[in-house]
């Protein structure tokens, strides 16, 4: 990569939203079992941060390798220039030993920094740094240093062959509440409350405070504010188990595999009810998205979508989409006599005009997807946009907005 290419960065911590299938576990007596997030190949982590009079941005963090020695990530993101977005996108690879033990969280990721950042954590704190906050109340915790400054001195010590160099935000972060916190995310496209650690601390001179998922074997920050930085988690997900069925009715061929379909190791999922067995379906988030839909569509005539991406202010589809697009491709093979119409909803920042237009053209291009790259017939589908008006949550907050920006199947016949 060239060194004039601009050093193009992105934080992750705030908000995720999760996509995941529901495991928890009603026993009588009982209060239901939280659902597990377990790391493993396909785990998807969508985070978003909002920019005052512009809207919300978020970036895509997708598990595409595990192993014993190590866990790698892509990561997406669009950032502000100028006022205007520009696409991020690079690998992470981190060290298992440093998801047991570091205290070190590596939150910002650039296109030329390194790849690896030894005696660093990425998207969470280690196994230790939870464990500390839950039996001691506090646990030392390490961050790169905010601004350009930091980024540069992050690139800088990443060329050299490690992280020593990066200037740094070091603190002591202490828990708040004696127990965990519930917090509200979307798993697998369903709403959900996951307990949290909360803590808050000074990191260098810098106010600091995290909600951790409250998982050793997942500890995710699922949401963070550092000085005026704020995130959150919005949505997460990650692939169960699907029996392929054979494609019917007279739509073209089968689906292309959705991108990132890589095959790994799950990591251990923790002893608590776990979403769904071991991935089997080849690291892809959106297996078992087909079995929802349909159920939803044959039960209700209407399934909500997440998991297709669309750039900032755009009806441009990101690549990310493919798997859900092929799952919902799958849907209608197998029912070849429903008929859906597609609706396209945003969130209330921008103009209601602007928002029902952008909402149309969004509902638009799905269909283009489908009809397209899918063979879908354009004669079962048909599209319409709402804005702003019909949203599903407040508008007020990140995971608010997130549920409103959405796609809804409508079965019609």
């Amino acid at each position: 990569m060239s060194t004039r290419r601009r050093l193009q960065l992105w934080g992750t911590g705030a908000a995720m939203v999760v996509a995941g299938l529901i495991g928890a576990v009603d026993v009588v007596g009982q209060a239901p079992a939280s659902p597990k997030v377990p790391l493993l190949v396909g785990l998807t982590i969508v985070t978003a941060l909002n920019q005052p009079d512009q809207g919300d941005y978020e970036s895509i963090k997708t598990f595409i390798k595990i192993n014993d020695k190590i866990a790698q990530l892509s990561y997406s993101a669009e950032v502000s220039k100028d006022g205007k977005p520009e696409h991020v996108r690079t690998t992470r690879t981190v060290l298992r030993r440093d998801l047991e033990n570091a205290t070190e969280y590596s939150h910002i990721f650039g296109e030329m920094m390194s790849e690896s950042l030894p005696g660093t954590t990425a998207v969470g704190v280690s196994r230790r740094v939870l464990d500390q906050l839950k039996t001691t109340g506090k646990s030392a915790l390490t961050l790169p240093a905010g601004g350009i400054e930091g980024a540069l001195d992050s690139l800088l010590g990443g060329l050299l062959g490690g992280n020593n160099l990066a200037q740094k935000r070091t603190g002591t972060i202490e828990r708040v509440e004696r127990t965990s916190v519930p917090f509200k995310v979307l798993l697998n496209d369903q709403a959900v409350e996951l307990p949290a650690v909360h803590a808050r601390g000074k990191l260098g001179d810098t106010d600091a405070e995290f909600w951790f998922l409250d998982d050793g074997d997942n500890p995710l920050s699922l949401k963070w504010n550092i000085g005026d930085d704020k995130l959150q988690v919005i949505r997460l997900a990650y692939p169960v188990p699907v029996v392929a069925a054979k494609p019917e009715g007279g739509d073209g061929p089968p689906p292309p595999d959705g991108r990132g379909r890589m095959a790994g190791r799950p990591g251990n999922a923790g002893s608590g009810p776990p979403l769904a067995p071991p991935a089997t379906s080849g690291g892809n988030a959106a297996a078992g998205t087909a079995e929802r839909i349909a159920n939803e569509l044959a039960k209700d005539g209407r399934a909500v979508i997440y998991g297709i991406y669309f750039d900032f202010n755009s009806d441009r589809i990101k690549e990310e989409s493919e798997p859900v697009l092929a799952e919902i491709a799958q849907v209608m093979r197998q029912n070849p006599t429903w008929n859906l119409s597609v609706e396209g909803h945003t969130d209330s920042i921008a103009s209601d005009a602007f928002n029902l237009e952008l909402s149309k053209r969004r509902a638009a291009a799905v269909k283009a997807a489908l009809t397209g790259r899918y063979s879908i017939n354009g004669a079962r589908l048909t599209t319409s946009g709402y804005g702003e008006s019909l949203p599903k949550d407040r508008n007020d907050t990140l995971e608010g907005r997130a549920r409103n920006r959405r796609v809804e199947l409508v079965k019609s016949n």
